[in-house]
């Protein structure tokens, strides 16, 4: 027989205290971890009896790991001020990572804890100092530059020579390392110049520019040079498109998040695969998630031919875990102009 709700809100009530969380994290989160940890422990066939006993020696472990790592630093230099103030934001990725795959608890699994925490860290870092606000000169629109034509894409001055871009005929411009790509660390870092004048830096989309993002946390492995030479060196995938046609995209590339399911860095579902992709309650989203959110319905109305029907987004902050509330998650600042949620 499982649980009552009245009996796990029992649970929540009594573990969901601050004395046994690492300070910073809030209440919300504690209780939202608490009945996680309460349904994932049912879910492998914990009994009943013991599922409280399992839920506070798992608490208790976690608050340790938490406390020994919330100071963790990535690659990407920042402030120790500006570190510190984003404390909450590094346990919250913490306990997240440790609720949505509990064996990285375990003592030998502690490099690759590491390895996802960063990870997440320096994509919403990047995203908040890098891309945010474009005015940075690290990333810009098309149309920032007068003399682009259309809705042309570009990689700044100084990546022009390791990228080239074509047509992916999936979802749009694709752009992969210009053959050979013998240092794939120095091809990436070269997307990472700032540029005062808008046409010489980087013109992107934001669905390509998330792509950039995910490739550079891909910095954050024990060993950079030995991981990306390893993707670069994966076979090219050969599709056939709905319509007629061959797409030809390489492993990684500057891409949409959604081209090629299955078939480069960013969709690979193979048991090498370094992202996933999953539909999941709003309420379990984790801070580093890519989401995408949706303008109002009026905005097609009123600009039919627009661009912004939506916009990628990274979670930045969990707040009340309602996506609903004023004090709900926060995502990137960009985006809470762009869109109306």
């Amino acid at each position: 027989m499982a649980l009552t709700e009245t009996q796990k809100v029992k649970i929540i009530t009594d573990l969901g205290t601050t004395a046994n969380f690492e300070s910073t994290f809030s209440r919300v989160n504690r209780n939202w971890f608490v009945r996680h940890m309460i349904d994932y422990y049912a879910s492998t066939g914990v009994a009943d009896t013991a599922i409280r006993g399992s839920v506070q020696t798992f608490i208790t472990t976690c608050k340790t790991i938490v406390n020994s790592k919330k100071n963790f630093i990535i690659g990407v230099p920042f402030t120790a001020k500006l570190l510190r103030s984003k404390l909450s934001r590094r346990v919250e990725i913490i306990y997240g990572a440790l609720a949505a795959k509990p064996e990285l608890a375990v003592g030998t699994n502690a490099n690759f804890l590491d390895f996802i925490i960063k990870r997440r860290f320096r994509t919403v870092m990047r995203m908040d100092y890098f891309v945010n606000p474009n005015s940075q000169g690290y990333f810009r629109y098309p149309h920032t530059c007068s003399t682009a034509i259309g809705n042309q894409y570009k990689v700044n001055d100084d990546a022009t020579s390791f990228w080239q871009s074509f047509n992916s005929g999936w979802n749009g411009i694709f752009f992969r390392l210009t053959p050979p790509a013998s240092n794939p660390v120095l091809n990436f870092e070269k997307l990472f110049i700032l540029k005062r004048i808008s046409c010489q830096g980087n013109l992107l989309d934001c669905a390509r520019v998330l792509s950039i993002l995910f490739m550079d946390t891909l910095f954050e492995a024990s060993n950079k040079n030995t991981l990306l030479s390893f993707l670069v060196a994966k076979p090219d995938t050969n599709i056939p498109i709905s319509g007629g046609g061959t797409s030809h995209n390489s492993y990684v590339g500057i891409c949409h998040p959604n081209d090629l399911p299955n078939s480069h860095f960013i969709t690979d579902n193979t048991n090498e695969s370094l992202f996933s992709k999953l539909d999941i309650p709003a309420t379990d989203l984790q801070v580093g998630d890519h989401i995408y959110i949706y303008n109002h319905p009026l905005y097609k109305v009123f600009i039919p031919n627009g661009s912004w029907r939506g916009e990628h987004a990274l979670v930045y902050d969990l707040m009340d875990r309602n996506y609903k509330s004023q004090n709900g998650f926060m995502f990137g600042e960009v985006i809470l102009k762009l869109v109306e949620i």
